[in-house]
């Protein structure tokens, strides 16, 4: 019917380093409720492959892995308001079967590198993974002088390690992005954006304390249950001020970017180490910040 749409797909992948063969379906369709609500699903198979530059060389890992199968589900009610507005309404499922196999550091952060310290990597072989969520996306009319936009996602990414679900490494439960233009003149605008998110999760490390063959006390590091820990929110403010220049059939565009304008802390990891006090060990715990308040200059010429 003229109301609906409908999309059908057949892929076909060889691997010639592990010998394997896929055929993927797809099929997604839009149906057409009102003029101005459409319906939308989209279901299929995606598989990946183990790329050769995510070999595990580092690690004296050279293997190259089955590819990863994932189901996608998506259905989604998009709507426009007579004055412009439209707003989006959207529920997905994916579902990952036999994932690539990961080394990850305990902390995540970069800031010293102990390469010689005993259990700072682990292997990590999910059995399988699923992420699934509810978003919901609304913005303005696109000529006014004030143009805004919203969005708020509800969800969850997890992994089935040895027979125990745990969050993703970048796992958030809720995570809103808003933001305001202001264009008093075709030339100039204002522009404001506010993010936000729950916490990501980490890993507790604990120690076993012992003594090297010269007799000085050593903390040797271990993990703890993968991922039950969780940091603080991300929530910042970025800021920018714009100024178009008209140069004949050329525009320069000049513009001053603020990232994180009230500087607020974030967290990248936690620093969990223990200190030697000279009789015994004593736990500590530090936040890794993000990047703090970060202002930059910009032109960029278009002819």
């Amino acid at each position: 019917t003229d109301a609906l749409t409908v999309e059908a797909g057949l892929r076909y992948d060889h691997q010639s380093l592990t010998g394997e063969e896929q055929i993927s379906p797809r099929l997604s369709a839009a149906f057409s409720l009102t003029p101005r609500t459409t319906l939308r699903g989209a279901w299929g198979h995606y598989h990946q492959s183990h790329a050769l530059h995510e070999l595990w060389a580092a690690d004296s890992d050279t293997t190259s892995y089955p590819a990863q199968k994932a189901e996608h589900r998506i259905v989604a009610l998009e709507h426009r308001f007579g004055a412009g507005y439209a707003l989006r309404l959207e529920a997905y499922q994916r579902r990952l079967s036999n994932p690539l196999p990961e080394y990850r550091r305990i902390a995540r952060n970069m800031g010293t590198l102990w390469e010689e310290q005993p259990n700072d990597r682990i292997f990590v072989r999910p059995e399988r993974g699923r992420a699934e969520g509810l978003e919901m996306f609304l913005k303005s009319p696109s000529d006014g002088l004030f143009i805004w936009s919203g969005s708020y996602a509800l969800s969850r990414v997890e992994e089935d390690v040895d027979g125990m679900w745990v969050p993703r490494p970048f796992d958030q439960r809720h995570a809103v992005n808003l933001q305001v233009a202001f264009r008093p003149t075709p030339d100039w605008t204002v522009a404001a954006g506010w993010i936000y998110h729950s916490p990501w999760p980490y890993t507790e490390v604990e120690y076993t304390y012992t003594e090297t063959v010269h007799g000085e006390p050593v903390a040797i590091p271990f993990p703890g249950v993968l991922n039950q820990q969780r940091m603080i929110p991300y929530k910042r403010i970025d800021l920018r001020v714009s100024r178009r220049l008209r140069l004949g059939r050329s525009d320069v565009l000049l513009y001053l970017d603020v990232f994180n304008v009230l500087n607020w802390e974030n967290a990248l990891d936690y620093e969990q180490y223990p200190r030697w006090t000279g009789s015994e060990w004593t736990p500590r715990e530090s936040l890794f910040p993000q990047l703090w308040m970060m202002p930059s200059l910009g032109a960029r010429w278009t002819f």
